[in-house]
């Protein structure tokens, strides 16, 4: 087949996910849409909507956070001031700005493969792409900004040949380029920290190019720093640590065992992404004195990097987070897959006999598409049993009874809060911590929240799930006592009291995971 086709059939492909999604943002009822999208996102929304009126850089309206990923929040901060709207509409805005990202690194992926393989290949990397990276990144967050952001480095990459050159200009620009990417999300200096480590080897394995790799560690080093500085110092100053509160509570020592945290870490299809890093890595080392042979060597160079960084990345998951994961942290593994899947997909077009190659090629294509992009439809198709099990679903049904119903000066205090503070139009304290600041582990730890919540005026506590429970969930107590744990100490708190005389508000039994519950709101005396 001709080149060209291949471009077509790609770029028809990338139009049609492009059109199905700018149909499911904008037409979906706003319940189903929020069925999909993770309560972190509207974490993100709100704070920018406080910003935009004048409360600072705060979820609740009344302590200042820091507990995101920068770049992204700052952007979202952009779209809440220039776009006056309901809490939907910018939700909408949000996720079609996302699918605008998201398309456009899926197109630069398509063009980087293609020029150091072939169209056909790319054709199938994309595709793998569209249907592995491109839906996870739809969810509000910072996922499709930091892909894109890493597409771009990457081509920058290759098209300069950064990795054995230097030139001034150029490296600046990449090293620019590095620091928004950790920017995007923080964890992503590991890349960094990998591509650091491979001049680094260079430098001393090859005393030809020595100062070349020596140049471009400072100037890594150096122009990276100038980006980081004034988010870690900021940090430092205002909240007296220069990491964010959210990225501080999740990181530790796991309390769980290896082969538990295994199982929670491989319960996302996602994360066997990491599998091909481990493989293409040792592949890689073995062969590394034919590197010389392999096809697309700058490209295939760039893989390595990328490869050795999912792989810290995995360990970090594995020994240092200890605390609530989910499927976008493993985004870069997918991401991974769909460049390295290019290597197989250019060596079977070597497979001349009997056109094995072609049948093992087009098969694969057929089956990925069919079979996968059929899972991506009925995924973003749910009947409406699906709906109603979803604590997403009752965390917005219920801020929509509050807007109704309460005083717009009323405070709320929740964990997992993102949803009911945004679309609920009020100011919601995050009572886990992950978007409010030290000082309030400090409360937890000495015992004094229900000081606390008398001295913000809280006015309502919620809870959209008990576990557990079932006295509660059917409505059979009298009163309850509830903790909070704190996760910078791993402490709790003192309890709360609250009572069922006084729950104003309580939806129907729905199921969280296995666990039926109701989603409770109680006024506090």
């Amino acid at each position: 087949m001709n080149k060209k086709i291949y471009t077509v059939i790609y770029l028809l492909l990338l139009a049609a996910f492009f059109c199905f999604f700018t149909i499911f943002i904008f037409y979906s009822d706003a319940g189903e849409l929020i069925f999909h999208i993770p309560d972190d996102a509207s974490y993100y929304a709100k704070i920018a909507l406080n910003y935009s009126n004048g409360f600072g850089i705060s979820f609740d309206g009344i302590n200042q956070t820091n507990g995101f990923q920068p770049l992204w929040q700052y952007f979202v901060i952009f779209i809440a001031a220039v776009y006056k709207s309901s809490p939907e509409n910018i939700f909408r805005l949000i996720l079609f700005i996302q699918l605008i990202l998201i398309s456009l690194s899926a197109f630069v992926i398509f063009k980087l493969v293609s020029r150091f393989f072939n169209a056909r290949t790319a054709l199938g990397s994309g595709a793998v792409f569209l249907l592995f990276v491109f839906p996870l990144c739809l969810n509000g967050m910072e996922s499709a900004l930091s892909v894109l952001v890493l597409s771009f480095l990457f081509k920058s990459i290759c098209n300069t040949g950064y990795l054995i050159n230097f030139n001034l200009k150029n490296d600046i620009l990449i090293s620019a380029i590095c620091g928004l990417l950790i920017l995007t999300r923080l964890d992503m200096i590991l890349f960094v920290i990998t591509l650091m480590i491979y001049f680094f080897i260079n430098s001393i394995s090859n005393n030809n190019a020595k100062t070349i790799y020596i140049k471009k560690i400072l100037v890594l080093i150096i122009i990276v720093s100038a980006i980081l500085l004034p988010y870690l110092i900021n940090n430092l100053i205002v909240f007296g640590n220069i990491i964010p509160i959210s990225g501080f509570l999740k990181t530790g020592i796991p309390d769980t065992s290896l082969s538990d945290k295994l199982i929670e870490l491989f319960r996302y299809r996602e994360t066997y992404f990491v599998l091909s890093a481990f493989l293409f890595f040792i592949s890689y080392v073995y062969f590394f004195r034919n590197r010389e042979n392999i096809t697309g060597k700058d490209f295939s160079e760039l893989i390595f990097i990328f490869s050795v960084s999912c792989i810290l990345h995995f360990i970090f998951l594995l020994f240092f987070v200890n605390w609530v994961i989910f499927y976008w942290y493993f985004i870069p593994f997918a991401v991974f897959f769909s460049l390295v899947i290019a290597f197989p997909l250019y060596y079977l077009q070597r497979l001349k006999r009997f056109g094995f190659g072609n049948i093992i090629y087009f098969s694969f294509l057929i089956i990925i598409l069919f079979y996968w992009g059929s899972k991506i439809i009925n995924n973003f198709d749910r009947q409406d049993e699906y709906l109603r099990n979803n604590w997403n679903l009752e965390s917005y049904k219920a801020s929509l009874w509050i807007k109704d119903n309460t005083d717009k000066k009323a405070v709320f205090a929740m964990k997992d809060a993102g949803h009911f503070g945004f679309f609920g139009e009020r100011e919601v304290i995050n009572l886990d911590g992950l978007v409010n600041d030290f000082k309030y582990q400090e409360v937890l730890r000495s015992k004094r929240l229900n000081e606390y919540l008398k001295e913000n005026k809280v006015n309502y506590l919620v809870q959209h799930a008990l576990w557990n429970r079932p006295d509660v969930t059917e409505g059979n107590y009298d009163s309850l006592e509830l903790t909070y744990t704190s996760h910078r100490y791993s402490v709790q708190s003192d309890p709360v009291v609250v009572y069922k005389k006084n729950e104003i508000y309580r939806s129907e039994p729905y199921f969280d995971g296995n666990n039926r519950v109701s989603f409770i709101i109680w006024k506090l005396n």
